[in-house]
């Protein structure tokens, strides 16, 4: 009876184990809740999904990381494109209706054919090689997108003002060293 006891312990203790290796080994942002807990949609954007390995055209590994990667970050950038152009179409209606019709157009073809570095952008990849898929997400915090781009478009101006000034001194030499006579 003891033998038969031990048994049951043992095996018992083994599925526990193999159960909790298997936990371990998924990533807990697989879990829908775990998403919406801890990347709210008021501070990140984020794209998820699962693919079955026949869904991609490639067969490796890598390839096909490569090729989900781009398909959530394109979906990503047209999400964000998207709720930009709502967000900036009710503030304009606000305004004025002119305009409303030119920017809806640009933005809604902005987010056809979207595509833009996403700044501060995380990444992660499950295979399952069991099911034969692989989830992946794809996640950017708004602050740090927004910032991103705040201090690129800074370094952008900064360039510009500077081949401004640039311009507009040589400019001025060239004024002061045109003769006196060749002005009249």
């Amino acid at each position: 009876m003891k033998i038969i006891l031990s048994l049951v312990c043992i095996l018992s203790l083994f599925s526990c184990s193999s159960s909790l290796k298997k936990g371990r080994n998924q990533q807990l942002w697989l879990s829908e809740s775990y998403r919406k807990t801890n990347l709210p949609s008021d501070q990140y954007y984020v794209q998820f999904s699962e693919k079955k390995f026949n869904d991609f055209s490639s067969k490796s590994e890598i390839d096909r990381k490569s090729e989900f990667r781009s398909e959530l970050e394109s979906q990503l950038v047209k999400g964000i494109v998207e709720k930009i152009s709502v967000s900036m179409i009710s503030s304009e209606l606000q305004t004025e209706n002119k305009s409303i019709d030119f920017i809806s157009s640009v933005l809604s073809q902005s987010s056809q054919s979207a595509s833009a570095v996403l700044v501060g952008k995380k990444e992660s990849f499950y295979i399952d090689k069991r099911k034969k898929t692989i989830s992946a997400i794809v996640y950017v915090k708004k602050t740090d997108l927004a910032l991103g781009y705040k201090s690129s478009l800074n370094a952008k101006i900064n360039i510009l003002k500077n081949q401004i000034d640039t311009y507009q001194n040589q400019a001025i030499k060239k004024d002061k060293t045109v003769p006196a006579a060749a002005v009249e």
